[in-house]
């Protein structure tokens, strides 16, 4: 048997695969969860601050007033006044001269009583766009991170890799509670993005790769319900630990701790060890499995063929369904031993691999490149925009935290079920229509009516239901990017997205920056650009229950079968009326 086979015949969750499932999963995503959504508090503005003058007695006597210093939010100081001390002087003419002396210390009001990396750093005064900068550095930390887990994967394993994930985003992460300089503080910060990123695309690729086709979307979808409660949990953690470097000390140790535990449940990816021809290895972990299942297992779960190779589904044709594994049987036997990578009509020449050049007489698989990149630089955000523009709502930042964490594990819930009855294109569309809709109405609707009604409620909704919609948006993309690309370029054109994902996360932090010129302007911005993507994803094509394509004519031929969809609501009926074999048929 190969080794889906194998997984069927284990119970895909069986005893000892839902334990690994658990572990793994709260480990890859509570632990970078917490520390990506901290920046969320550790850069929170201060709800005011004031300028102390030097030789200030002990008790603190204040000069001057930050704009925000009040409850009643006045805004009728200059910059001036919060940033420099104004001496009064009498010079010799009697005329009365006044010196600006810049400030060197402030005495901060923080609306719930915390301690942020703002207030600790004095990151003010001509340093605002510090906190923004050091969000972005964070996120470019991420990005590093998504380049090398999957190399770094493929050459030492998952397990090894994740477990040093791990062990070093909680070194980096309890060092960060330390630094007291801007440089250390964004340095640290980087390699905690970094490790993060890693711990949990690893993971992902770990629990994937741990079940047969049938069940990988399902486990992918928990596998994400699993990340929503972990930024809901993240919370109680800020709330209770309101001083940032206590908090950054509290979701860094337990990425220390686990890491025994993960390495004594956890086994090494089966495919992995097969794919590295370590075959034995695999075998032994195989039956480590039946045995803690109460299974009986064979003397040998994985067969070789002639050729003494591995008999293993590691190509797109593993990632397949039964419809899959028929369009093969009609296009006629493949060698298992060796796989022929075509661009068109002609077979690449030995020894060369895919290059760009050609994609030239292939331009719908490019539009449909773009497309998507398109799709997940938006999808990545507008998700951590909202995130962060979380203590900007109206309201307690922390209720509205909470709400807009918990809102994403009926998100990843739903999105299985829109994939799975509806198919990719529509789901994709309607989420990204549901972000920017509510991104653009969160943005226009005033706290405070002409009449005085409490419009809070209404915009906190509004808020949730945009997180909802981006929240299932990313989830397709993660899906569609996997099945729209021929195998030629799909794992390159999947890390592209990932890369324009992590491009987004970078420019969201620059975005709500510019709330500063105008509160309307960060949301709309969100909100016009999901609508924008919620338009141009109509012209991919529908990959639900079809093959995936193998060359880029197969991708050519995929693309021209997009056409426009009709009603969602048509749609949807139509499609229940019709079996498979005639939707296909259709399509």
């Amino acid at each position: 048997m190969d080794v889906d086979e194998a997984f069927r015949y284990l119970g895909n969750f069986g005893r000892y695969q839902t334990l690994v499932f658990v572990v793994v999963s709260i480990m890859g995503t509570w632990f970078p969860a917490w520390q990506m959504m901290a920046m969320v508090f550790t850069t929170d503005e201060p709800f005011g601050y004031q300028c102390k003058s030097p030789g200030a007695p002990a008790n603190g006597s204040l000069v001057s007033y930050s704009a925000n210093f009040s409850e009643t939010g006045s805004d009728n100081k200059t910059a001036v006044e919060e940033c420099y001390v104004v001496n009064d002087e009498m010079v010799n003419n009697g005329s009365l001269v006044s010196n600006q002396t810049a400030c060197t210390e402030w005495t901060y009001l923080m609306k719930y009583g915390e301690t942020t990396a703002v207030s600790d750093l004095n990151l003010i005064c001509g340093r605002d766009l510090l906190p923004k900068t050091a969000q972005s550095i964070f996120m470019a930390g991420v990005l590093v991170g998504s380049l090398l887990a999957g190399t770094l994967s493929d050459m030492f394993g998952r397990k090894t890799v994740l477990t040093a994930a791990s062990l070093l985003e909680g070194i980096f992460g309890f060092g960060l509670a330390f630094v007291w300089t801007y440089t250390g503080f964004v340095g640290m910060w980087f390699f905690v993005g970094m490790f993060e990123q890693g711990l949990n695309i690893i993971q992902f690729v770990l629990i994937i790769e741990t079940f047969s086709p049938e069940k990988r979307t399902f486990a992918g979808c928990i596998n994400g319900v699993f990340w929503g409660i972990g930024v809901t949990l993240l919370t109680p953690i800020a709330y209770f630990f309101r001083n940032w470097r206590h908090m950054q000390i509290a979701i860094s140790l337990p990425s220390l701790v686990v890491v025994p535990l993960l390495w004594w449940v956890s086994f090494e990816s089966v495919r992995w060890l097969v794919s590295k021809d370590r075959v034995e290895s695999a075998e032994k972990i195989l039956h480590r499995i039946a045995r803690l299942n109460k299974l009986e297992a064979p003397d040998k779960f994985l067969k070789k063929d002639d050729s003494s190779k591995p008999m293993f589904a590691l190509t797109a044709q593993s990632h397949s369904t039964d419809d899959n594994k028929n369009d093969t049987s009609q296009n006629g036997d493949r060698n298992t031993n060796e796989v022929k990578i075509v661009t068109g009509e002609r077979p690449l020449p030995p020894g060369r691999g895919f290059r760009l050049a050609d994609l030239r007489d292939t331009p719908l698989t490019v539009r449909n490149t773009f497309v998507m990149l398109f799709s997940w630089m938006v999808s990545s955000m507008v998700y951590y925009g909202m995130s962060l523009n979380s203590s900007n709502l109206a309201g307690d930042k922390y209720l509205n935290f909470f709400l807009l964490g918990l809102v994403e594990i009926p998100g990843y819930v739903v999105s299985y079920f829109m994939l799975e009855w509806w198919g990719r294109r529509p789901s994709l569309s309607l989420a990204h229509f549901i972000a920017g809709v509510s991104g653009v109405l969160c943005a226009c609707i005033p706290v405070t009516t002409a009449g005085g009604f409490d419009m809070t409620a209404v915009i906190t909704t509004f808020a949730l239901i945009g997180k909802l919609g981006v929240t299932i948006s990313f989830g397709v993309d993660f899906v569609y990017g996997a099945e729209i690309f021929p195998t030629t370029i799909r794992n390159g054109a999947f890390g592209f997205c990932s890369f324009a994902a992590r491009i987004g996360g970078i420019l969201a932090p620059f975005v709500l920056y510019l709330k500063d010129v105008s509160p309307f302007i960060p949301l709309n911005i969100f909100g016009a650009l999901s609508l924008i993507a919620a338009v141009i994803v109509l012209v991919l094509p529908e990959t639900h229950k079809r093959a995936l394509p193998e060359t880029l004519t197969d991708g050519e031929e995929l693309a021209r079968s997009a056409r426009p969809p009709s009603c969602p609501k048509c749609f949807y009926f139509r499609r229940r009326r019709m079996s498979d074999t005639e939707w296909e048929a259709a399509e």
